[in-house]
C-alpha cells in the first residue's frame, strides 16, 4: 500500500504497535499491502479504508461509517492525531507564517444567538443554572420556554463556523494594518454541528465536532474577483501537492441560498465526491450588517481610494482533509488463486 504525500506516510507494524513519525516530510510510517478477496467495488474499498484506519490507530470508535466520519462523530487515534497536527502545521505555514498581510486570531466558541444562521442552534446550559430557573418563584407551567430563551440569549450558542469571529475583529485588525487593503484573518478552531436523528425527523440526536481552518480575506470590489481566482487556484494546488493522485481533487461551483457564488474543493472518495473546502464570495453588506452605525470605521485604503471591502471566506474541514489523504494512500491489491499457485511453484 503506497502512502499519500501528506507526510510521505507509509504505515508500519513494529512490536505489534503502530508508531508515528513526529517530523513532517522526514520520517516514514509504512503500510503493508492489503489483500482483499472479491471485486474492487466501491463498497469493498470503503470497508477496507475504515478497517485499516481503525486497526492502524488513525481513527477510533465503534461502527465507523461514511456518515459518522463526514459528520465529525468519531475520535482520532495516536497516528491520526499526528497526521492532523502535520496537516494543521502545513496549512498554517502556507496561509499565515510567510504572509505579512494575514493576521492570526483566536475567537470564542460561543456566539450571540442572533448571529447564528442555523435553524437548530446548539446551546450549552449549566444543569445547576437550569434547575435554579425551574425551581424559582417566577417559574410556572407557561414560563419554562421564555426562561429557556432568556438563558440562551445570555449564554449564546456554539459556533458552527469561524466567520463570525473574523468579521467581529475586522475593525481592530484594520487599524493594526494601518487601514491598508487587502488583508486576511486566519484561524483554526473547533466547531460544532447538530446531527439529526433519522428516525425522529429533524430532532437533534447528537453533536458532531469538526476542526475548521478559516481564512477571511478583505479586498476592494475592484480586485475581489482576481483575489477569488488566486485563492481558489492556491488552495487546490495546496491540496494536490501532498496527494499521490492529485487528480482526485477537483473544484465545482454553485450558488448558495442568497445567490452568492460558492466554489468547493472536492475529493473523490470511494463512495463519491465530498467537499473538503469551500470559498464563498460576499459583498460589502456582510461588514455593514456586522458593524451597523458608523460606516467610516469600515473603510480601508486600496491605493488612493477609501472603500468598504468585499469579503472572501475560505473554510476547510481538516478532518475530512485527513480522511481524504488516508483514502489517497489506499491501494488495494487483489491476488487470484492462480497467481498464488504460480508463486508457490
Amino acid at each position: 500500500m503506497a502512502a499519500s504525500g501528506i507526510g510521505r506516510c507509509t504505515w508500519k507494524r513494529y512490536n505489534n504497535h503502530a508508531i508515528v513519525a513526529s517530523h513532517f516530510f522526514k520520517n516514514l510510517i509504512s503500510l503493508k499491502h492489503r489483500r482483499c478477496s472479491g471485486g474492487n467495488t466501491g463498497h469493498s474499498i470503503e470497508e477496507c479504508l475504515f478497517d485499516l484506519c481503525k486497526r492502524r490507530h488513525f481513527i477510533s470508535g465503534d461502527n465507523l461509517t461514511k456518515t459518522s466520519l463526514l459528520q465529525g462523530f468519531h475520535s482520532l487515534g495516536p497516528l491520526g492525531k499526528e497526521l492532523k497536527k502535520n496537516l494543521v502545521t502545513q496549512w498554517w505555514n502556507s496561509i499565515v507564517l510567510y504572509r505579512e498581510e494575514v493576521l492570526a486570531i483566536d475567537t470564542l466558541y460561543h456566539i450571540p444567538l442572533q448571529a447564528h444562521a442555523s435553524k437548530n442552534p446548539l446551546v450549552t446550559i449549566c444543569s445547576e443554572s437550569w434547575k435554579s430557573h425551574l425551581q424559582g418563584k417566577d417559574c410556572t407551567q407557561d414560563k419554562p420556554v421564555p426562561l429557556l430563551e432568556n438563558t440562551i440569549r445570555q449564554n449564546g450558542v456554539l459556533r458552527e463556523d469561524l466567520l463570525y469571529g473574523a468579521l467581529q475583529q475586522y475593525v481592530s485588525c484594520l487599524d493594526l494594518m494601518n487601514k491598508k487593503l487587502p488583508f486576511g484573518l486566519a484561524e483554526i478552531g473547533k466547531c460544532f454541528n447538530p446531527i439529526p436523528d433519522k428516525n425522529v425527523g429533524k430532532k437533534v440526536s447528537s453533536i458532531g465536532e469538526q476542526t475548521l481552518a478559516s481564512l477571511t480575506w478583505f479586498s476592494s470590489a475592484k480586485t475581489a474577483s482576481q483575489w477569488r481566482d488566486y485563492w481558489l487556484r492556491h488552495r487546490l494546488q495546496w491540496w494536490q501537492k501532498f496527494a499521490q493522485s492529485p487528480s482526485s481533487f477537483s473544484t465545482s461551483d454553485h450558488q448558495d441560498d442568497q445567490g452568492r457564488k460558492v466554489s468547493e474543493i472536492q475529493y473523490r472518495f470511494p463512495w463519491g465526491k465530498e467537499p473538503i473546502e469551500s470559498l464563498c464570495s460576499k459583498d460589502d453588506s456582510t461588514l455593514l450588517q456586522m458593524h451597523p452605525g458608523n460606516n467610516t470605521q469600515l473603510h480601508g485604503r486600496d491605493g488612493r481610494k477609501s472603500v468598504i471591502p468585499y469579503v472572501l471566506w475560505v473554510s476547510g474541514n481538516l478532518e475530512r482533509g485527513l480522511l481524504a489523504y488516508l483514502s489517497d494512500a489506499l491501494q488495494l491489491s487483489e491476488t487470484s488463486r492462480q497467481t498464488k499457485d504460480l508463486r508457490r511453484s
